[in-house]
């Protein structure tokens, strides 16, 4: 069995989380953008995930809001 490097998020259209949403949510989001960013070929559902991301968490899934986001923690 092969490592998976993107989040479960951005291949399963129905996936949702079960518990900690919003903290899980911004961690895969953080991870994907990083992941796009060092040069891996994002996932077909990339954008999907993202978008759901965005909802959980209440902004535009862009790699800058969601590290707005971080330091505002």
């Amino acid at each position: 069995m092969g490592i998976k490097k993107f989040p479960e998020i951005f291949e399963n259209k129905d996936f949702s989380y079960i518990e900690h949403e919003k903290t899980l949510a911004h961690a895969d989001g953080l991870l994907g953008w990083a992941l796009c960013m060092s040069g891996n070929k994002p996932p077909e559902m990339f954008g999907m995930g993202m978008l759901k991301i965005g909802k959980i968490l209440g902004i535009n899934p862009t790699h800058e809001a969601l590290m707005e986001l971080k330091a505002q923690e």
